[in-house]
């Protein structure tokens, strides 16, 4: 939430949009499908928008998350969604990964940026948004700048991963 915003006015303002949703109480054991409210469509920011977005932290030297996400758009059946999942597994994630080794291993990165690990995935929410990023990134490499060379180096990768595949 903002930083201007405390945390009851951010519980106050959730409790007035979960109200508007949900006008009238119900009990929860005699709900159906028909009962939950018509939520809008994800609606996605401009593509290759890059935000830095604030989080409530006391101590503004701990270190954060770069999260690089691709727009809900995608309709996949569930051997699809595996597969991806799987990908991106082995795309981002433990040593062997190649985000991995640009990013964290201290013998092969291409830009030390402090991460100490990288993540791939694949929501189950609808579109299936997919998300990759570098954990604990030191908040002085969070700039402008260096989010569009960490996206860059991203991208590459995929691309190549994308030769290795065709």
């Amino acid at each position: 939430f903002p930083k201007e915003m405390s945390a009851l006015g951010v519980l106050e303002r959730l409790n007035g949009i979960l109200n508007e949703l949900q006008k009238e109480p119900v009990n929860a054991i005699e709900l159906t499908r028909g009962d939950l409210p018509d939520f809008p469509p994800p609606k996605s920011l401009a593509d290759g928008l890059i935000q830095i977005v604030p989080y409530a932290e006391k101590n503004k030297q701990k270190p954060g998350y770069v999260d690089f996400s691709w727009a809900p758009t995608l309709k996949l059946d569930s051997r699809e969604e595996l597969l991806i999942g799987l990908f991106l597994s082995n795309f981002a994630g433990d040593p062997s990964t190649p985000l991995y080794k640009k990013f964290v291993d201290s013998k092969t990165n291409v830009m030390n940026v402090g991460a100490s690990s990288v993540y791939g995935g694949v929501s189950d929410d609808p579109g299936f948004p997919i998300s990759i990023g570098l954990g604990t990134v030191e908040p002085r490499h969070i700039t402008r700048a260096n989010l569009e060379k960490m996206r860059e180096i991203i991208i590459a990768e995929l691309q190549l991963s994308n030769n290795d595949l065709a």
